[in-house]
Parts: C-alpha cells; sequence; structure tokens
C-alpha cells in the first residue's frame, strides 16, 4: 500500500510563501547598503565654477578657455588668472583628487603602487594637455623659480615645449611632459610616478623664460632616465598606450648596452696583457692618446656602429656622454675588478685552505705598499691569485698583520683555514 503523500513525515524541499518574502526582503534591504558605499555618478565629475574677470563684466568667450577640471580660467589679466588661480585651489581643496585623474597637478604628493599600476597601464596621453589653454603661472619672489620676479605673468607655456628637436633636424614628442590646468604648470609623467625630487616631479614647473633649457637639461638627468627604464619594465610595451615612448627607452638602453660591451671588451684586452691605458692626452684620432682610445679607433675601421658612435659623440667636451673618457673607463676598471675579487675569493672559499703571503715595498713615489697574494687548490694544482693593494699602515709584523686581517674579515674569509704565510718587507 502506497503512503500518502500528505500524512508524510519528511521534510518539505521547498520554501513557504513567508519565507520566500523574507529572503526578498533582506536582498532588497542589502542591495540598497551597497549602493549607498557605491559613489554617486556626481563624484566623478567636478564641480563647474564660474570667475568673472571683472567685478561688473563676465569674461567673453573669446579670450576664456574652460579646462576640463570644470574650472573657467581667464587670460586676459594677471588679476583675471589671480582670481582663477583662488577658485581652482578652492576646488582642490574642497575635493582632493586620489591619483586617478586626468590633471597631473592634483595627484597626491606620494604615488601608491595602485596608482602607479593604473597609469602605467594607461599611459600619459590623456594628461599631456599640450593644446592647453595655457595660463601664465605667476611667480613668487621666494619661490625656487621666481627670485626677482614676483607676480609677474607675462610668460606662458607653449606647445613648443612638448617636443624635442634633435641634432639632424628630426622633431620627437615629449611623451613624459604633462601640463596641468588646475596648477598651470608642467609635471614629469615618470618621475612623478616614482616619487622623485625636483620641481617637474613635486609642485610642478613654470619657469616658462628658463623653460627650454631646463627641460633639455632634466631629460639627459640620470634620476630622469632611470624612471622612464622602471616604467617601461613594469608592463610590456604591446600592451601600452605609450608604445612609442617605451620603443624609444629601449632603444637608447640597447644603444648604450652595445657601446658599453666594446668598451669592455677593450678593458679586457689591455688589463689580461697589462698595457697602459691613457696616454698624454684624450682627443680621438690624436697619436697620443693612448692604447685605450687607440683600440676604440682601430675598432671603428671595422665596426660601422662604433665608426657611427665616434663620429658623433667623440671630442663634444665635458658634459656630453659618449663612455669614451678616462673618467668612464676608470669606472669600468674598478667595477671590473670588483668582479674577479668577488670570483677569486669565491674559490679560496670552495678550496677552504689557503695561505697568504704578504710583501711590502715602496713604490716610484717612496709610498709603501702592501701586496696579498693567496694560494690555494684548484683540481689538485696550485694555484697563486694576486687579491689586493693596499696602504701599509706602519713597518711593523703587527701593523702588517691587523691590515690583513681587516681585508680577509671584509671578504669573509676565515683566517682560521689558512695553513701558511709569509710577510716580506723590503726598504
Amino acid at each position: 500500500m502506497s503512503e500518502d503523500r500528505h500524512k508524510s513525515n519528511r521534510v518539505r524541499m521547498y520554501l513557504s510563501g513567508a519565507e520566500k518574502r523574507k529572503r526578498a526582503k533582506d536582498k532588497k534591504d542589502g542591495e540598497k547598503v551597497e549602493v549607498n558605499k557605491s559613489k554617486k555618478l556626481s563624484h566623478f565629475f567636478p564641480r563647474v565654477s564660474h570667475v568673472d574677470g571683472s567685478c561688473s563684466q563676465q569674461p567673453s568667450t573669446s579670450k576664456d578657455a574652460q579646462s576640463d577640471t570644470g574650472v573657467l580660467i581667464t587670460t586676459g589679466s594677471a588679476d583675471k588668472v589671480g582670481v582663477a588661480k583662488e577658485h581652482v585651489d578652492a576646488d582642490i581643496t574642497d575635493d582632493q583628487d586620489d591619483g586617478f585623474q586626468s590633471d597631473i597637478g592634483r595627484w597626491p604628493v606620494r604615488s601608491s603602487q595602485q596608482m602607479v599600476e593604473y597609469w602605467v597601464n594607461r599611459g600619459s596621453s590623456s594628461l599631456r594637455n599640450m593644446s592647453g589653454p595655457f595660463v601664465a603661472s605667476v611667480r613668487s619672489a621666494t619661490g625656487p623659480q621666481g627670485e626677482g620676479h614676483s607676480g609677474t605673468v607675462n610668460r606662458f607655456c607653449t606647445k613648443s615645449f612638448f617636443e624635442r628637436t634633435l641634432p639632424n633636424g628630426e622633431m620627437v614628442p615629449r611623451s613624459w611632459l604633462c601640463y596641468s590646468l588646475s596648477t598651470c604648470h608642467v609635471y614629469c609623467f615618470a618621475c612623478k610616478l616614482s616619487n622623485s625630487t625636483g620641481n617637474l616631479a613635486t609642485v610642478g614647473y613654470g619657469d616658462w623664460k628658463h623653460a627650454k633649457r631646463d627641460l633639455e637639461q632634466h631629460e639627459r638627468s640620470t634620476s630622469h632616465c632611470w624612471n622612464v627604464i622602471q616604467l617601461a619594465k613594469r608592463a610590456s610595451a604591446s600592451c601600452r598606450i605609450d608604445e612609442i615612448m617605451i620603443r624609444h627607452a629601449n632603444e637608447v638602453e640597447s644603444y648604450w648596452c652595445q657601446v658599453l660591451k666594446r668598451c669592455v671588451s677593450v678593458i679586457s684586452f689591455l688589463a689580461e696583457r697589462g698595457l697602459a691605458f691613457r696616454g698624454t692626452d684624450e682627443i680621438v684620432g690624436s697619436h697620443n692618446n693612448g692604447n685605450y682610445l687607440g683600440l676604440m679607433e682601430l675598432l671603428a675601421q671595422y665596426d660601422s656602429f662604433l665608426a657611427q658612435h665616434v663620429q658623433q659623440h667623440a671630442n663634444k667636451g665635458t658634459g656630453h656622454t659618449n663612455y669614451l673618457s678616462s673618467t668612464t673607463c676608470e669606472e669600468l676598471i674598478a667595477i671590473m675588478g670588483t668582479h674577479v675579487l668577488d670570483n677569486i675569493v669565491g674559490r679560496v672559499k670552495e678550496a677552504k685552505y689557503f695561505s697568504v703571503t704578504v710583501d711590502s715595498t715602496p713604490d716610484a713615489s717612496h709610498v709603501d705598499q702592501l701586496t696579498c697574494v693567496l694560494r690555494y687548490m684548484k683540481n689538485e694544482t696550485p694555484v697563486e691569485r694576486f687579491v689586493h693593494f693596499f696602504n701599509n699602515a706602519g713597518h711593523t709584523g703587527q701593523d702588517q698583520a691587523n691590515s690583513l686581517l681587516r681585508f680577509l674579515e671584509a671578504n669573509g674569509i676565515d683566517i682560521a683555514n689558512c695553513r701558511g704565510s709569509v710577510v716580506r718587507q723590503r726598504c
């Protein structure tokens, strides 16, 4: 006999009407809470403030320009600019930007990681405002750019600042330069995101009289180039809006890497044979410029890349980067020497046991130098390696021992593994 389904003790698998109404009410209340938490559409659009040109007249539309921040700025006189700036500053105070709007002048002082990722992927095209409207920035006598020019507003930013003219006449856009419609200053996109120092990365730059000179100095600076390279490495160039800027930065980096490879090869050749590097001058093409520049000239005869580099960058004087100077050569020698020392120290630690020879002798200038040579075993074969030259701290055995112990401790070599030592001193 079948069981009556109405009299069954089984739990019902469907909700009652009251339960359904209760759940619907809870869902509706939850949606209201989420809506209240969300930002209103008006939050993403700044307020519009109209600025009068004078106490009795509204500014004419032919001379005025309304920025994308919603602030009507007049450019007729210094008084009008001052009134406009006051309204802009008031808007900034009332509605602080979190760094995600298209006005770089309203970004926070420090860029967060979320903000950096956002603008790295988006690029600087929406921030440049290279078509203006350009308003003269008021300079104060105590400001970093306006000493002796208090309150002058006779100069403006121009569209020509957003391009750079190369020596061959080619025009290259400055994709990193952005104009703020709220502060009437320009900023460096890369340095601003990298939290660097300087006006272009903090308060903005508005000294239009010297802008051409200062912008060229900034884009050649080491910090600017480093910031551009670091931002380029944060995302793939194929997914970037500013792909041209990224490609240009990569090309510049690759170019100087090729130059450095040739410099390192020449330095290694001369160092392995114990030959002198420098001559009586550093002029490319001179017969007295030494072995280093002489070998670079020889390679340039068969290497079109190096020949073009020497032709464009050699003999340009101080301040022009070419990586052919004695200063760069000495820096590369120091870096290579550090790597060689690290390699020798690593082999000594691998062999564990070693002996040391310390010899002191005066050089041609009558200055005592202490020579340190380490001897260790490699594949059952004794190997001796010179590791360091350091000034002799004294003429006694204790002084030489202290110098040796300081050197071994600085390089992480345990003196307890030393199995022999020879100390000589010549007068």
